[in-house]
């Protein structure tokens, strides 16, 4: 087994060493090589940034309820709703409107439907027709139920896709071959190669654009999960379901 596991991650390290020099083949699968050495810098840190941007708007919020107390009349999802602001909003900063637009990646087809009976592809139509670019951010041009209930829910849902599935690696696998032309991608061989870069990613220590770290680690049944650190409280969030990996 420890053999079969040192043959696989060095296979796995071949293919990271030796990836294409072309910055638009492989974007994952690059971030993957460089982070564990030299710290994230494109698709798994803005990932991880987006999640920790949402336990950072969650942790803010319980804070707003730990000072207020629900009537009597008052359910607890109203007494949390009576108390948003939407009119944080009105105005987003450039900087922070990923969230809204690359971060619906972050949730799954049934997702939208369940929560706004919306496909992904018409969220992101509403969003894109609801705000405009000006010096200020982006300004909502007419707020409505929607588009707000979209944006509260965009910010503040832990309801988030594993952090990176089979799937997509397996699909840049598959684009670096056929760059390469060296063939199809070995059939069954992606899944190994999966399970090493999770297991690449065991204790490393992601930092945010606050200084705050987030420790990643394997827990003992697999997977993989993060301590984040929002407002300095400590949230453990599972990234890749142990299933997965």
């Amino acid at each position: 087994m420890e053999n079969r596991k040192a043959g696989e991650d060095r296979t796995g390290l071949d293919i990271l060493e030796n990836l294409p020099q072309d910055p638009a083949l492989a974007p994952l699968l690059r971030d993957l090589a460089a982070g564990p050495v030299k710290g994230f810098t494109g698709v798994i840190q803005k990932r991880l940034d987006r999640r920790y941007a949402r336990l950072c708007a969650v942790q803010e919020e319980l804070g707003k309820l730990n000072s207020r107390q629900p009537g009597q009349e008052t359910s607890f999802e109203d007494f949390v709703f009576s108390g948003t602001d939407f009119s944080r909003y009105a105005v987003i900063g450039a900087e922070h409107f990923e969230l809204y637009t690359s971060g619906l990646d972050d949730y799954g087809d049934a997702f939208f439907a369940r929560n706004f009976r919306l496909s992904r592809e018409e969220a992101a139509g509403a969003i894109a027709g609801s705000y405009k670019k000006t010096n200020a951010g982006y300004c909502l041009l007419k707020p409505g139920p929607l588009i707000l209930s979209l944006m509260r829910t965009l910010e503040t849902s832990l309801e988030m896709v594993p952090l990176l599935c089979e799937e997509e690696i397996l699909g840049e696998l598959k684009a670096i071959y056929a760059f390469l032309g060296a063939g199809p991608f070995p059939p069954g061989s992606a899944g190994n190669f999966f399970r090493f870069l999770v297991r690449r990613l065991d204790q490393v220590t992601v930092i945010h654009h606050d200084k705050r770290e987030t420790k990643l680690f394997v827990p003992p049944e697999g997977g993989l999960s993060g301590i984040f650190r929002p407002q300095g409280k400590p949230w453990t969030l599972s990234l890749i379901p142990a299933a997965s990996s």
